[in-house]
């Protein structure tokens, strides 16, 4: 982190000490100004069970078998057909063709 970043973090207070989740990178005795927001302990509880499935998958072949495909699938042209004649059915306009000028 450069010395004018902002970031937001979790952590958990033991006294006068935050323990934060993650390193902030400034160097000790840096001088810092600090907003703490009370978790929602249900809030903490689902953050901590989705932090548990992140890279659930990662050598799972199945998956990356599934992924490929999308990605394949993604990846091909279908295209679509354009038709540049247009006919119109309204009384005031009898039925005509606008064609692509060349």
């Amino acid at each position: 982190m450069n010395k004018d970043s902002m970031f937001t973090c979790l952590g958990e207070v033991s006294g006068k000490t935050l323990k934060l989740d993650m390193d902030p990178e400034l160097p000790d005795g840096k001088k810092v100004r600090v907003h703490i927001e009370v978790m929602d302990d249900h809030l903490v509880e689902r953050l901590e069970r989705l932090r548990s499935l992140f890279g659930v998958w990662k050598d799972d072949e199945e998956m990356k078998r599934i992924f490929d495909e999308i990605a394949a699938e993604r990846a091909r042209d279908f295209g679509r057909e354009v038709n540049f004649d247009i006919s119109f059915d309204d009384q005031d306009n009898p039925q005509s063709e606008i064609r692509n000028p060349q």
